[in-house]
This record gives C-alpha cells, structure tokens and sequence, in this order.
C-alpha cells in the first residue's frame, strides 16, 4: 500500500445466481449497460477461450488468504490442455450493484460507480465495472483467465510471476503484518527478470524470499487495518513508491546484476513504450479493492499490458491482493487512476 495518498459472441446477462442455468435478464438500464460492456470485450477477444474447471491458487509462502474476489471458494476458470472448453455456457453478470465509496485515508470521494460480478454456471469468473450515470464509461474489468494479447488494441507482456502479499510475523505486533504492496510487486518484477537475461538477480532465493530481501531494503510503516481491506487478518504495510528505484537498483547490485531504475510520474504513451520494449513497470494507483469494491486504497502493482476497449485507454496489471483467481491474471483498469511509475532496464 502507497503512503502517498495517506499522503465474439453474444453475452447473456443475469442476475441470478451463477449456479444456475441463465435466466431473461430483466432490462434495467443497468443490465443493459453491463451487456453492452461485455459485448464489446467479447467483440475485441477479451472473452475468448473461456472454461472452467478447479485448480487452486498457489499462494505464496503457502498461506491461503481468503481476501479474494470470491473468498477462494468458487471454481475459477483454467486453461485447458486438450483444446476443449469444460462448461460452454455463456459469461453474464450477477450483483450489479451501484458502489458509493467509503471515506478512507486513500479515498475521499463518493462519486458512486456500477460493479457486477462476472459469472457463468460453474462459478464466478472476475468483475466489471463502469461510471454511473450518462455515459456510463468503462472503469475497469478483471478476468481470471491468462490473456495472452499482441494485436493492434492490446497487448499484454509475460508471464509475470504472480506472488501475492503474505503476512509476516514481527516483533512486538499483535497481528501478523502484511508484506506489502510495494515489495511484493517488486519481488514479481525482479523473479520475471531473473526468468530470462538476470537469472543471478534472483540471488538464491525463491518468491517470497525476493520479497522480504527487497522489504527488508524499504523504510516501511505498519498501518492499522481500520476499515477492514484485510479482514482483520493482518495489519497493512506501505512505503514511499519513490523510495523503489534505489532499493531495486542495490539489490540488483549485490546480486551481480546491472540496471537503470528510474521512478517517473505515469504517462500512458511512456508506460505503452516500456511495455513494447517488453519491460515490465511497477505502478503506484488509486484502485477498488475487487473483494470489498466500496474500499479504496493506494497500492502498487506490476504494469504489464495497455489496451483499449471503447474508446477507453486500459493499463493491464498484475495484482498482489487479489486472492482466488488464475495466477498471472490481467486486471485491466483505466489509466487515469495511475500516478507512479518505476521502470527498470537492465544492462
């Protein structure tokens, strides 16, 4: 968590349940506006090749948070080796509800927004959500499958190791603390580099040992959970997003590995640069916590695709704090919600 803001096809929509067969969705202009979403991400490919199946999320250091899109117990949707698809039923929404955001220290605002949950029958798949009132543009949207794109609105860079916040035991804390946001996007960062050309900035460590090396670089502040992002299950973590590109650049150092880290105010065209060249960016935002929509937070992610889809310009990120899904989903959310970025080139 960032201290800077303390500081093809034809969709079916529903609201009932996902469990079963869909119903003739009742034509409220919100299920009209959530259907014409999903028609245009079906019509531009975001929808393809869905099925669906169980296969349980790795979490890292082997705690299985349940702060999740569906508190890790709905089946999500996997690949599927043979070619194909487990459950052909169609995608449509359930709980479409209009989100007034609470007042937190990252958040002010109570401009309110449509949300829906994205489902088929076997189970949940991911969310959507657009502006309320006229208009109604495109905010954000979150499918838990692997997207692999590379066309002429969109694309998408990876695999990204998707290590997620685990919670650490300190000394003299009540409750375990969360590793953060910040470190934990960086570990992702520094394991996709040490996938391919800087194997040595791994530095014998796995996951969530990148992790606590690059925490343990960071000044970080423990933030009390008082509005709930984690269930009272741990505290918060943050740190200065700023304070990123010497932490990345003396771990890189001890570990043998040369690269020039840099933290820049975002500029879309700048980050679509970083992402052509195949370098992925870590990302300061003020996002939605997808499990509890009506909290807002600052947070760090790992920039790893841009997209556009009605007319809306979309940054794809891998997110720390998502919980149940597929591992290396891409959330995809409108730019205008990024603040930050760090970028790293290696030499």
């Amino acid at each position: 968590m960032l201290l800077k803001r303390l500081l093809r096809g034809v969709i079916m929509v529903t609201l009932v349940g996902c469990g079963s067969p869909p119903a003739e969705p009742p034509q409220t202009p919100e299920m009209k506006a959530g259907m014409a979403h999903l028609q245009a991400l079906a019509d531009q490919g975001f929808l393809e090749g869905l099925a669906f199946g169980v296969s349980p999320r790795p979490h890292a250091g082997g705690v299985r948070l349940r702060h999740g899109l569906y508190g890790g117990t709905r089946p999500h949707p996997v690949d599927d080796p043979t070619g194909r698809k487990l459950n052909a039923d169609k995608p449509r929404l359930r709980d479409i509800r209009l989100v007034v955001p609470t007042s937190t220290a990252w958040n002010h605002s109570s401009t309110p927004y449509w949300w829906a949950i994205v489902c088929m029958n076997a189970g949940d798949l991911g969310h959507i959500s657009w502006d309320a009132g006229e208009g109604g543009k495109l905010r954000e949207f979150y499918l838990s499958r692997i997207q692999t794109m590379d066309g002429k609105h969109a694309k998408t860079i990876g695999p990204i190791p998707d290590i997620q916040q685990f919670p650490l035991d300190m000394p003299g804390a009540a409750t375990p603390v969360a590793s953060g946001c910040v470190p934990t996007a960086a570990g992702s960062l520094i394991a996709y580099h040490a996938g391919g050309a800087a194997a040595a900035w791994r530095g014998g460590a796995d996951d969530v040992g990148i992790v606590r090396r690059i925490r343990g670089r960071l000044d970080m502040t423990v933030i009390p959970d008082a509005e709930g992002f984690a269930d009272g299950k741990m505290a918060l973590a943050g740190c200065h997003a700023e304070a990123l590109p010497d932490a990345l650049r003396a771990d890189a150092e001890a570990c043998g590995v040369k690269a020039d880290v840099a933290y820049h105010p975002f500029v879309y065209q700048d980050y679509k640069a970083e992402i052509d060249a195949r370098r992925p960016c870590l990302l300061s935002c003020v996002v939605p916590l997808p499990a509890k929509p009506q909290l807002i937070w600052g947070h760090e992610v790992v920039g790893a695709g841009y997209a556009e889809a009605e007319g809306v310009e979309l940054v794809g990120v891998i997110d720390n704090f998502i919980g149940a899904g597929t591992p290396g989903a891409t959330r995809w959310v409108r730019r205008d919600v990024f603040e930050g970025m760090v970028t790293v080139k290696l030499r």
